[in-house]
């Protein structure tokens, strides 16, 4: 679903999925962009696949990050000052990011035990 309408306070992950038209209407969405940037200030797991992790350049929050990506959104990331990671799979802290190659087991795996040792639920 579209991130349209939710509250960052009402969520405890996020997880987008990266599909080439979703994306690129989150992309054009303000609220989209807040949406990540309010998750990613609030210490929440982020994972973004394919073509998503594009959106975490446009909310500001790839800057010293690792990352890896779909095809084409590397540039954009780099310029954002993330760190490129050529890797189907990244983890950075909370973040999770993978390219079209990474098989989604590994991947949900990876974002499950980032939630599993997020230090913010574990304070709530």
């Amino acid at each position: 679903g579209s991130m349209d309408g939710g509250r960052a306070a009402d969520w405890t992950d996020l997880v987008s999925p990266g599909g080439g038209r979703s994306i690129v209407h989150e992309q054009r969405s303000p609220h989209a962009r807040r949406m990540v940037e309010a998750c990613a200030d609030a210490g929440k797991p982020i994972a973004a696949f394919g073509a998503a992790p594009g959106l975490l350049a446009d909310a500001g929050v790839a800057a010293g990050r690792r990352v890896t990506a779909g095809a084409g959104e590397q540039e954009a990331l780099e310029q954002a000052g993330a760190q490129w990671a050529d890797e189907s799979l990244v983890v950075d802290r909370l973040l999770v990011t993978a390219n079209e190659q990474a098989a989604t087991a590994p991947v949900l795996n990876a974002f499950l035990l980032a939630i599993e040792n997020n230090p913010v639920d574990k304070a709530a």
